[in-house]
């Protein structure tokens, strides 16, 4: 018989008592260290009543510590804000670099068109329709490949010779085909 002590919700502690029952020991005890991927070297015992039965067990116990610790499939692919925010990272760092302000500008702004849905496909394969960040109901052109704009932003480069210029609709345009 043995005596516990035991403290029931931080009251005053009770005595309990039990009567100690012997459970019959396995005979058989095997232990072996196995290489692990990720975990390294790793020891793993096991019991058994013959020897058959502890070789069993000892695998069984191998093969839950190897799948316990392998992926569980590949990782979910990004989800569409991952998609953008990676994008951005990567646009911001070369621009940051750089030390291109206007482009940091411009980046943030194209994201903003994105995350808020508003580049839309037209009746032509090589039109796109982006929504003007100043007025909700206004929208420029941007065409598929070369991002040209209806925008006056993208014009007013254009005739000043800046031909590769992109706007913050073409480079919304840009980051949407790359998602």
């Amino acid at each position: 018989m043995a005596t516990i002590p035991c403290a029931v919700n931080g009251h005053k502690p009770i005595v309990a008592t039990a009567q100690a029952s012997a459970l019959p020991e396995a005979t058989i005890s095997l232990n072996c260290f196995v290489e692990v991927p990720g975990l390294g070297r790793c020891q793993v015992t096991a019991r058994g009543f013959s020897e058959a039965e502890a070789v069993q067990h000892l695998l069984c116990a191998t093969e839950q510590l190897k799948a316990q610790t392998q992926p569980q499939g590949p990782p979910p692919p990004p989800t569409r804000e991952e998609q953008i925010a990676q994008l951005l990272t990567k646009g911001l760092a070369c621009a940051v670099a750089k030390g291109d302000w206007k482009l940091i500008d411009k980046l943030s702004k194209a994201a903003a068109l994105v995350l808020n849905n508003a580049i839309e496909a037209t009746d032509s394969p090589t039109i796109w329709a982006v929504r003007s960040s100043q007025d909700a109901e206004h929208w420029y052109e941007v065409t598929k490949d070369s991002y040209v704009c209806t925008c006056p932003d993208w014009n007013k480069h254009y005739k000043k010779g800046d031909h590769k210029y992109l706007c913050k609709h073409g480079t919304a345009l840009a980051m949407f085909q790359r998602i």
